[in-house]
């Protein structure tokens, strides 16, 4: 529920589940030893029933405050273990920890479930290549239609995904989904690549290659149609690891990204130990450059070292002309940001139309003498 709290649920009789918590309470009566580190661990357990026969039935909200109350009477007393009582109730109901974490695990409950359902929907931003104005790739990003609080972006809900161990479920939806998409572009006219996030541990799993592959084989697509873009602010532990995964990925032809570039702390790392094929400029970055020396600064600096190492560079969050038009004489290759086209559901992707500022500037440029 947080990171010290556990809810455990037993479908069983009440005794089995008294057992259960003795047990756990002298499972921790010795001492946990931890890298030559002896360490004491106290549990504080709270245990509530659901009686078998009741006119209504208990809400599970409801037996959630019932154990909560009665850990929190153990925690005060010193005591190991406590059983729910109606006072506990009256005692502890008012204190807002309670429905904190009780909304959080409903709240993964939830999300659990809309990702096992295939519920997440996806909106695909598209890119424009500053050289013509042309539509060169679309990035995915997943929505979550929360029935209660509407359309939640990735950042009010990944922590969840991360901390819970269901990125790799979240991530095989997404992959199988933007694929499906790009498939229907490509029989509609529309070749447009499509880029999805991979977050870095994924990178040092050896079947990472074999499942995208896969994924590509079952809508005939091929790996040219792919980008993966890493996630920078989440660190890759096994560099080793990860250059093989993404050199059989690039074998395949498929293109490998950093994204967020300098979000992150292994930036510089990444570009010398990992196959990149293009790195995407963080919004952090590209925002102020107009007006922030060393964002500019920042920002020509990544797009030269870009040039140097034959990578492509793409500008995000770009939402003016001006910004965009700074960026072009750094040398940047590609830009996406509202500014140029706000994310798109899937059915208009093939209708979306070359950038007309762009192309218009790319014409003025080469009636130059």
């Amino acid at each position: 529920m947080t990171g010290d709290e556990f809810a455990i649920l037993i479908e069983d009789r009440s005794e089995i589940a008294l057992e259960v918590a003795e047990e756990l309470v002298q499972a921790f009566d010795e001492p946990v030893a931890i890298d030559n580190h002896r360490l004491d661990v106290r549990l504080s357990i709270g245990l509530a029933s659901a009686p078998a026969l009741l006119s209504a039935p208990l809400k599970p909200e409801v037996l959630l405050k019932q154990a909560d109350a009665a850990r929190h009477c153990a925690h005060q007393a010193s005591s190991h273990l406590r059983t729910f009582t109606p006072d506990m109730d009256a005692e502890f109901g008012d204190d807002p920890g309670y429905d904190d974490g009780i909304a959080r695990l409903q709240l993964l409950g939830e999300l659990r479930r809309s990702i096992e359902d295939g519920l997440l929907t996806l909106l695909y931003q598209p890119q424009f290549a500053m050289a013509t104005g042309l539509v060169c790739g679309v990035e995915a990003l997943v929505r979550w239609e929360h029935p209660k609080f509407g359309a939640l972006e990735p950042a009010e809900f990944l922590p969840l995904v991360r901390e819970h161990g269901l990125m790799d479920a979240m991530t095989d939806l997404v992959l199988s989904r933007a694929v499906a998409d790009a498939s229907g572009w490509y029989a509609a006219g529309a070749p447009i690549p499509v880029a999805i996030n991979f977050w870095g541990p994924s990178l040092e799993e050896e079947l990472l290659a074999d499942r995208i592959m896969s994924v590509l084989e079952a809508h005939a697509m091929s790996a040219s149609s792919l980008t993966i873009e890493i996630t920078e602010d989440l660190l890759v532990a096994d560099l080793a690891k990860a250059r093989t995964v993404l050199n059989r990925l690039r074998a395949a032809g498929i293109r490998v990204a950093i994204d967020d570039f300098g979000s992150g702390y292994a930036t510089l790392t990444y570009l010398r130990e990992l196959p990149i094929d293009e790195v995407k400029l963080d919004r952090q970055f590209v925002a102020p450059i107009l007006h922030d020396e060393r964002a500019a600064t920042i920002a020509r600096s990544v797009i030269e070292l870009a040039k140097e190492f034959g990578i492509a560079s793409v500008a995000e969050g770009v939402e003016d002309w001006e910004t965009a038009q700074r960026l072009r004489e750094y040398g940047c290759d590609a830009v996406q940001g509202n500014f140029f086209s706000r994310p798109l559901p899937a059915s208009e992707i093939p209708h979306v139309s070359p950038n007309a500022t762009l192309m218009a500037q790319q014409s003025r440029q080469g009636t130059e003498p």
